[in-house]
């Protein structure tokens, strides 16, 4: 941003800047850290967190999409059946910046349907379908974005023994509205905006299962690539310190082995219940989101700032969970899912009611 508002008096400043040049001259004279919170107020910050969030929101729905697991007879071996699903899903994170970018926090409600059917011995065709509301907020509280996202994806299973080979194709978009708080003297606005996000990809994972009669390992391997979108758009309400926000793109390619240990335990001839944890890490091909905007009020020549939200190129995962199957076919889940990273921590929480026929 400091950049920018040099390159903006390079190439002759703008009426509507010059006491708000004055103004951060004072500031820097008086304390650098004051000079540095003006130039947070009017950077984007948490504005820019949909695009950075897309991501992880896309992965995680593409991963619930390969959804529907069952004991074979009296074994614990899990292999694929016919059956619908419905699935709610509660996340909460905190994504740590050290670049200039406040922290902010993400908070989000996921509804996702799915099924699938068996066309031919061990081929399985579904799909699935969800909504998601989203809110990310600054720890500052000088910058939020709320919007929803709705998902969709085509999923093919093949089961041949111990071993799955499953693949994805999905999509989705979604509208946020984000608002930027300023309070600088003779400059105080909020700043609003309305970002539109998309996102496509391809998820593919292999998985064997080693069953007993009480307990089984299943180690697996996701390899996918996911392309984000964010349009492009201009604030609204901050006059001079409003934001021309350029569209961002990026493509990221990611590989997941993970291992999960679970068991099958008889409660009675009814009911049979399956306690599970699964540990593993994703790596990713980028590390970063970045975007770029100027200010409205900047001359032409004054170029445009980039900010950059980060996302590690190493993500820990772990989930357990505890699904109980019903002699009539229903069965119950519940289910704790976490990621961890340098930058990033996400804990969710799941609920999934499944029918079998």
């Amino acid at each position: 941003m400091a950049g920018h508002l040099q390159s903006a008096w390079d190439h002759g400043g703008a009426v509507e800047l010059g006491a708000l040049f004055g103004l951060l001259g004072n500031d820097a004279d008086a304390s650098p850290a004051a000079y540095a919170a003006d130039l947070r107020q009017l950077s984007p910050q948490a504005t820019f967190a949909p695009g950075a969030q897309g991501l992880a929101s896309a992965q995680g729905f593409a991963t619930r999409a390969l959804s529907c697991p069952k004991f074979e007879g009296t074994t614990a071996m899990l292999v694929e059946g016919e059956c619908t699903w419905l699935r709610v899903t509660a996340l909460s994170g905190e994504q740590s910046n050290d670049n200039g970018v406040a922290d902010f926090d993400i908070d989000s409600t996921v509804y996702q349907i799915g099924g699938q059917v068996e066309f031919r011995p061990g081929w399985f065709l579904g799909g699935s379908a969800a909504y998601a509301d989203d809110r990310l907020k600054s720890t500052d509280r000088r910058s939020r974005a709320d919007g929803s996202s709705g998902y969709g994806a085509l999923t093919l299973k093949h089961q041949t023994g111990p071993w799955l080979f499953a693949g994805s194709v999905f999509g989705g978009g979604g509208s946020f509205d984000t608002t930027r708080n300023i309070s600088l003297p003779g400059y105080a606005a909020q700043a609003s905006g309305d970002p539109n996000t998309s996102s496509v990809g391809l998820l593919l994972r292999s998985a064997h299962t080693i069953g007993h009669e009480a307990f089984y390992v299943r180690p697996s391997l996701d390899l996918g690539t996911i392309h984000v979108r964010s349009g492009g758009y201009q604030e609204r309400g901050a006059g001079a310190l409003a934001l021309d926000v350029d569209a961002a793109s990026q493509t990221t390619w990611i590989a997941t082995p993970m291992v999960e240990i679970g068991g099958r335990v008889a409660l009675d001839e009814h009911l049979v219940l399956r306690p599970y944890v699964s540990v593993g890490v994703s790596f990713l091909s980028n590390d970063a989101w970045t975007q770029r905007a100027r200010l409205t009020a900047a001359p032409p020549g004054a170029g445009s700032l980039t900010t950059t939200i980060p996302h590690d190129r190493t993500v820990g995962r772990v989930s357990a969970g505890m699904q109980l199957y019903t002699r009539d076919a229903f069965d119950l889940r519940l289910q704790y899912d976490g990621e961890f990273s340098d930058s990033r921590t996400t804990h969710g929480g799941s609920l999934v009611a499944s029918y079998r026929f």
